[in-house]
């Protein structure tokens, strides 16, 4: 069984499937970062919708500084100029959200944010280092779970669908995902849509 295998057996990951409209999740990777190890801003949407960072470091034990993922703020893309008090300083925390990976943390974001890793120091041990797992959803599109079989399933999602794409048509462009769940009941048939958030 391999690494991949492991992960998305969890119940957990199965949920954070369902939720964020992903049919799958990438090779995961395993990373750990020593003295000098860090990871410069970048985008890598291309791999999928959603990143994720699995956090196998035990973080208030740690003998090391850094190791945060750092996430650009959206304040900062397409708007610095507008939203920047001349009169402020700005500190790190004004321009990046720093998320600490404390053991068994499962941080899920944009990957289009720019985001990295703060360089570790303190130790050349990879047994006391930052070890995460991580990776991205992936395969956003429709797709139903459940006992329905998949003809009655398919019928009731296309007639839920068509209006919806209809009123995206409508929309300004946008580029990202949006994620919408629709409960099919297998009483009636009826479906009931819960829109969720659009990402832009």
């Amino acid at each position: 069984m391999t690494l991949a295998h492991l992960f998305t057996a969890g119940s957990c990951c199965r949920v954070l499937l369902l939720l964020q409209g992903c049919r799958a999740i990438s090779p995961v990777w395993m990373s750990y970062y020593i003295d000098g190890c860090g990871q410069d801003l970048h985008c890598d949407s291309f791999h999928g919708p959603f990143a994720y960072v699995l956090s196998l470091t035990p973080w208030e034990g740690r003998v090391f500084t850094g190791g945060e993922t750092l996430i650009l703020q959206p304040q900062l893309l397409g708007s610095f100029w507008q939203s920047l008090n001349p009169n402020k300083g700005l500190e790190l925390s004004d321009v990046v959200t720093l998320v600490e990976p404390h053991f068994n943390q499962l941080t899920v974001f944009d990957p289009r944010f720019p985001h990295g890793v703060r360089p570790v120091a303190g130790t050349r041990d990879p047994q006391k280092g930052r070890l995460v797992l991580h990776g991205w959803f992936t395969e956003p599109s429709p797709f139903f779970d459940g006992p329905l079989p998949e003809s009655d399933a398919l019928q009731h999602l296309n007639a839920a669908l068509e209006p919806m794409f209809e009123q995206l048509q409508a929309l300004p462009q946008v580029t990202g995902t949006i994620t919408m769940q629709l409960t099919v009941s297998g009483e009636t048939g009826a479906a009931a849509q819960a829109p969720r958030k659009p990402r832009r």
